[in-house]
């Protein structure tokens, strides 16, 4: 698994509740991190009143990446704490609203497909009923 990370082999998808209404309904993010290229795919998936629920891929993998994308582009995950001020948004969260919820890859010893999915955990599905 391993060698399929370092190789990029690995699709990851990840639900992110981003604050505010992302103008375009997906896009690329392409800027740069640490001097390094970097490029995240997203999806809105639902825009809500203050917060939107978005699908990301990252398709580099740089650390904070998802984190450091959204708050460029003026969307910040709810319940960011450190690329971010809380008081700065009038939604908060206790935690940021990050959850990995698909990881899919070819299976280096049978060559099928692989897709391992994660339900969102329940302190986010209580944000969802709470936060329309």
């Amino acid at each position: 698994m391993a060698d399929l990370f370092r190789r990029r082999e690995v699709r990851k998808t990840y639900l992110a509740f981003v604050q505010g209404r992302p103008a375009r309904d997906e896009g690329v993010f392409t800027r740069a991190l640490e001097g390094r290229p970097a490029r995240t795919e997203y999806r809105v998936r639902e825009r809500r009143g203050l917060y939107s629920i978005v699908e990301a891929r990252p398709v580099t993998g740089r650390t904070n990446q998802i984190r450091l994308h959204f708050k460029a582009a003026g969307h910040p995950l709810v319940g960011e704490t450190r690329f971010a001020f809380r008081k700065d948004f009038s939604l908060s969260a206790g935690r940021l609203m990050l959850h990995a919820a698909e990881i899919g890859f070819r299976d280096p010893w049978t060559g099928e497909d692989r897709l391992i999915v994660s339900g969102l955990p329940r302190d986010m599905e209580r944000f969802l009923v709470n936060n329309p």
